[in-house]
């Protein structure tokens, strides 16, 4: 999977995709100052959402990853047992020639 110039996840070079830990506020800058380059991770068809990003419960000893939404708020929001949370710190799903460390 690869991010195509249409903004979609195709089938090859999954290789260079990474998830790339991050807050809303960080984000904002880094965008602006094209460090990252964010993907379409896919969209939920009963909601309608755009899913790019995730966030790991860290509570858990088994450290569950949640996906969740980045578009609504500066809040990552995504369900966990079935309640419904919301954090500021995530990961997005970044093509990682343009991110540094992964």
């Amino acid at each position: 999977m690869v991010a195509c110039s249409a903004g979609v996840l195709c089938s090859q070079s999954v290789e260079k995709l990474a998830w790339y830990p991050t807050s809303y506020y960080t984000i904002q800058n880094e965008l602006a100052t094209a460090v990252v380059n964010p993907v379409l991770g896919g969209i939920n068809a009963f909601n309608q959402i755009v899913y790019i990003g995730r966030y790991v419960e860290t509570t858990s000893a088994q450290r569950p990853v949640q996906v969740g939404s980045i578009v609504k708020d500066d809040k990552i929001h995504y369900t966990y047992k079935g309640l419904t949370s919301a954090s500021y710190y995530f990961e997005i799903l970044v093509i990682n020639g343009k991110c540094t460390g992964d």
